[in-house]
């Protein structure tokens, strides 16, 4: 299936899922829940996983915020 069929699937560009694949940025919790949805995976239906998701997703937000306030002195 191509990036952008993908995207369509879950209402986002085929230029965000490249951005996944190469990690040049991460789905938002809701996106890896659609995902799910529509493949009827289980993974992110696993509370553990989905809280650690969001603990990371918040670490990742500080360490950002972080680097741009060092960036800006």
């Amino acid at each position: 299936m191509s990036q952008r069929r993908f995207g369509e699937k879950l209402g986002i560009s085929g230029k965000t899922v490249s951005a996944y694949e190469t990690g040049r940025s991460l789905p938002s919790l809701k996106v890896m829940e659609n995902i799910s949805s529509a493949y009827t995976t289980k993974k992110f239906n696993n509370k553990g996983l989905l809280d650690r998701l969001t603990d990371l997703q918040i670490r990742i937000t500080e360490v950002k915020d972080m680097v741009d306030e060092t960036l800006s002195f």
